[in-house]
């Protein structure tokens, strides 16, 4: 559960209480999402409270949401009155969402563990047609550390496991979900953070060598956000960005390919000794020159241990003040 003034809010279905004494009854009392579960089918996850938003009882089709003994899924997002609820069906489609997500009832769990959580050991395709899952992969330190606000609005929509915070789990171990689907099923990942994220994402896909290339969709929440442009997805996030609308858009997007080169980099002879070659994964999203030094410059001073900041505009700040010391100082003069 993540802090706010004196109230907490569990990020992936809602729950809210008033103290951290609440919140420990809480997490006693009332059971969370479940990212995996042994029952055959899957079934609603009810919530009772208040909704932030208007909703219609699923069977009385009259106003629901305002008073504290409505209840509401937290998968399908469905809500009915308290009286209504015995007339409800127990299993959940997961509702509008069910194409992008992973129900609970269909990852199979390995009898090993690992430290972060538990370990998949195959996910199962569920009776959904056009079945695509979404893998959100976010990164917090880019750009103003907005990432942590859209992790929370995907997993109350998503099976929690599908959204990852990538300064938690690296993205190979993330990616391996696309490895635990069906051959036939076409993963959908979404890189959201700057530049730097989006190509860590990319490369680690084409280490894995996966037998489907998943897609890869940004949300641009890093500073310069220049590839995020190139390709099409804006330079900055909109503010009143919507999870919901987003999945929308990206169900209907249509995928284009992505020139990427490799490239062998021979470092010089010092003192007679042969450095070892390094090889580089790269997009022809190629730049040389100023504006290259100024994103190389700022990508190894927000890497360096005294930095402290994550404010955007104060990144936008260090991006216009190496820019303007690079171009005095004409450092790639005669490139």
């Amino acid at each position: 559960m993540r802090g706010q003034k004196t109230i907490f809010t569990c990020s992936n279905c809602g729950i809210c209480a008033d103290s951290a004494h609440c919140v420990s009854g809480a997490n006693l009392r009332l059971p969370c999402k479940a990212i995996t579960t042994k029952t055959a089918t899957h079934k609603h996850h009810w919530v009772q409270g208040k909704l932030n938003v208007k909703g219609q009882c699923e069977v009385c089709e009259k106003e629901c949401g305002k008073e504290h003994t409505d209840w509401w899924c937290c998968w399908c997002h469905l809500c009915v009155h308290h009286a209504c609820q015995p007339n409800m069906a127990e299993v959940c489609d997961i509702g509008k969402f069910k194409n992008y997500t992973v129900p609970p009832n269909c990852i199979q769990l390995s009898s090993s563990k690992i430290k972060r959580g538990f370990l998949a050991a195959k996910v199962l395709e569920p009776n959904v047609g056009h079945w695509s899952p979404v893998l959100i992969l976010g990164n917090k330190k880019s750009g103003s550390q907005e990432s942590n606000a859209l992790l929370t609005s995907f997993r109350k929509i998503l099976n929690p496991a599908q959204v990852v915070e990538l300064t938690e789990i690296p993205p190979e171990e993330a990616l391996e979900w696309c490895r635990l689907v069906p051959n036939h099923v076409t993963c959908r990942v979404v890189a959201a953070g700057g530049d730097g994220t989006v190509c860590w994402v990319m490369n680690a896909i084409h280490k894995m060598k996966f037998e489907r290339v998943p897609e890869v969709a940004i949300l641009p929440v890093g500073t310069g956000n220049d590839l995020s442009s190139a390709l099409g997805f804006g330079w900055k996030l909109r503010r009143n960005f919507k999870a919901a609308k987003y999945l929308d858009q990206l169900d209907k997007a249509t995928p284009a390919k992505l020139d990427r080169w490799q490239i062998q980099y021979f470092p010089p002879r010092h003192l007679l000794v042969h450095a070892s070659e390094v090889d580089l994964h790269m997009n022809n999203y190629v730049s040389m020159g100023i504006d290259a030094l100024v994103s190389l410059k700022f990508h190894r001073a927000r890497e360096s241990p005294s930095y402290i900041f994550n404010n955007r505009h104060f990144n936008k700040l260090m991006y216009f003040m190496y820019a303007v010391k690079t171009a005095i100082m004409q450092n790639c003069k005669n490139i």
